[in-house]
């Protein structure tokens, strides 16, 4: 019985004589983020594993300008020697929209790393968290939150467990239509090469080269215009082609060169509604023995967050 009693007693030397003192700590060290993610279907599901790397499957695009994505990390203090295992003890979490437009996401398939630790020196470790995010039509552009409960836990060690914020951001899809197409009304073209512009502002026509040409006042000139669509209050970058050729109905091609964008050829700011217009105006490049016609063409305008 002594020999019994002086073990134990060793014991409580060696991990402190009040209970606290001998309790193993798990704190928080980085977040679980699914990042901004845009909607391309209905619904879908995104994973970051415990390593950090982020798979879609399709179903959605990553933002380039939005938040970070990255796997949840917190770190085990232990005070005892001992074999422990890590868990999420939570299968299935809610994310709720904290923002205006309301909705939820859920989050499972949670892995951990290690899963298990041996701990043979009394020093923190990390611990990485991945999961896996499920959105449907009705989860809404917004930021979602919540959290899942990590555990660690030995039969010497006890059991000690944290709290684990969770969080996402959904930005609404992209969408964009024509408006006014760009037009350069009707030239009247004589012997040699001119280059006629069109202002992306406001649609007006001049003579950049060239004597030979008038700017017949028999339909209007317009620049083309178009309405995007997307997240409230960001900046979009823009993208002009830096050629396109048009074909004649009578025979002959022209080129429209030297792109600009109204009000910026780079960057579009949509508003407080999500909406914002961006005009599109160009340099055409008439040939010296240009075919009469009417010419007409394509060209595309990109958009992207």
């Amino acid at each position: 019985m002594l020999r019994t009693l002086g073990e134990f007693l060793v014991f409580c030397i060696i991990c402190g004589a009040a209970g606290s003192a001998c309790a193993a700590s798990l704190d928080v060290r980085q977040n679980l983020s699914f990042g901004t993610l845009i909607p391309v279907a209905n619904s879908g599901s995104v994973s970051v594993s415990a390593a950090g790397a982020i798979s879609s499957g399709g179903s959605v695009t990553i933002a380039p300008s939005g938040t970070s994505y990255f796997q949840g990390k917190v770190r085990f203090t232990p005070t005892v020697l001992s074999v422990f295992t890590v868990r999420a003890a939570d299968s299935t979490i809610v994310l709720n929209n904290t923002s205006a437009g309301g909705g939820t996401v859920t989050v499972d398939n949670f892995t951990v790393n290690p899963v298990n630790l041996n701990i043979t020196v009394l020093s923190p470790v990390d611990i990485n968290i991945g999961g896996r995010m499920t959105f449907s039509a009705s989860s809404k552009s917004g930021i979602y939150t919540g959290s899942t409960r990590i555990e660690v836990s030995s039969l010497l060690g006890g059991t000690v467990s944290v709290n684990l914020p969770v969080m996402l951001t959904l930005w609404d899809s992209l969408k964009m239509n024509e408006k006014t197409p760009l037009f350069f009304g009707v030239l009247e073209v004589g012997a040699g090469a001119a280059v006629i512009r069109l202002n992306a502002q406001n649609g007006q026509r001049s003579i950049v080269s060239g004597s030979n040409v008038i700017l017949s006042t028999g339909q209007t000139s317009t620049a083309g215009q178009f309405k995007v669509s997307g997240q409230a209050n960001t900046t979009l970058s823009v993208s002009l082609p830096s050629s396109v050729v048009l074909t004649g109905n009578k025979g002959g091609s022209m080129t429209l060169n030297n792109f600009t964008g109204y009000p910026s050829s780079t960057q579009l700011v949509l508003d407080a509604s999500g909406d914002g217009y961006l005009n599109v105006g160009a340099d055409l490049n008439i040939g010296a023995s240009q075919p009469s016609g009417t010419y007409s063409g394509t060209y595309s305008v990109t958009v992207n967050y």
